[in-house]
């Protein structure tokens, strides 16, 4: 196993305590072009700094050129692990190491642990950057994912932003152990995190720990279908479901962030287009502008597959056409 963090890491800095005990594991990532640590090997970017260079923490970064011209070099690095377990906070430069590595990886299996720079004021630059960083998940094995919305709930309404950073370094420090040790074990293919039972869940098993959480509650039906439908990245099942606030509803029946979910969203759009046209039905879809994780669906696309069965209805049954396609033949899905 590999640890990947970088010089440009806000929580994650090679002088972070809980990474001492993995120190054989380790590799900082220079961005800035300078060794930072003798405690941690290095790989050293050949960026050079230019004062007159404009920093833009996002792939128009001369930092980030500079580690993509050498990319080879850090996955040649690479090729004798199993496991890359890079480990990512709210500065947009801490995902460089995955954007050079996702599309290059052949050997290693990665894993990104990430955080939502979303918030504050002081974020905003970070958070428009970060979204566009995270848009394809596809090549990941694992996803940890913590959303800072949910922990600045928690801090409550005069939380600024060092008590951010605070909680998320406590959450992160606490489940390192976890992280390191669910990938270690891991038999899956894909999975992600989750925060109730501090494990990895298979993908194909999160409807499933959903299920299985409700088996002793008194519930609506109507409300284990939509969880059936849906899986929280993070938490499955919260201890108060459903005698909850409005917004651990929202949390809990959301759709989940996968790594293969603009795959699966960009398949169901094709599937509504051809529907669509099988049965000369005027209908455009335009491909979701969301970046981010993905979940493969979302408000828009429910609202475009409602519209289009009001209007399958209006056909009589013996005259509506159904394309015949399975998600186990689209190529584009993982």
């Amino acid at each position: 196993m590999r640890i990947l963090i970088t010089d440009e890491n806000l929580i994650w800095t090679p002088d972070h305590p809980a990474l001492e005990p993995y120190a054989e594991m380790v590799l900082v990532v220079c961005l800035n072009g300078e060794r930072v640590t003798d405690k941690y090997e290095c790989f050293i970017s050949p960026y050079a700094w230019d004062p007159g260079a404009l920093h833009s923490c996002d792939i128009n970064d001369a930092k980030y050129a500079a580690l993509e011209n050498a990319a080879d070099a850090l996955n040649q690095k690479l090729s004798s692990r199993t496991d890359i377990v890079l480990l990512a906070d709210i500065t947009p430069a801490s995902l460089y190491p995955f954007l050079v590595l996702r599309n290059r990886n052949r050997w290693n299996r990665l894993h990104l642990c990430a955080v939502s720079p979303r918030g504050f004021m002081e974020l905003e630059n970070r958070d428009s950057a970060y979204g566009p960083m995270m848009h394809d998940l596809t090549s990941l094995c694992s996803l940890f994912y913590m959303n800072s919305r949910k922990l600045l709930r928690e801090l409550g309404p005069g939380a600024e932003l060092p008590d951010l950073i605070r909680k998320v370094s406590d959450v992160y420090e606490e489940l390192l152990p976890r992280i390191l040790f669910g990938i270690q074990r891991g038999k899956w293919d894909k999975a992600f995190f989750d925060f109730y039972t501090k494990s990895y869940i298979p993908l194909e098993d999160g409807y499933d720990m959903i299920e299985s959480a409700l088996q002793d509650r008194a519930f609506d039906p109507a409300k284990i279908l939509v969880l059936k439908g849906t899986c929280l990245l993070g938490m499955p099942m919260l201890p108060d479901y459903p005698n909850s606030t409005a917004s651990t509803l929202a949390d809990v029946e959301s759709p989940v962030p996968r790594p293969d979910g603009k795959a699966v969203c960009n398949y169901l759009r094709s599937l509504r287009l051809q529907l669509a046209a099988a049965n000369h039905i005027p209908f455009t879809s335009e491909e979701c502008p969301t970046s981010g994780p993905c979940a493969g669906t979302c408000g828009k696309c429910d609202r475009e597959a409602s519209w289009l069965f009001e209007k399958m209805r209006e056909i009589p049954p013996e005259k509506r056409v159904y394309p015949e396609r399975s998600l186990e033949s689209e190529e584009e899905l993982p």
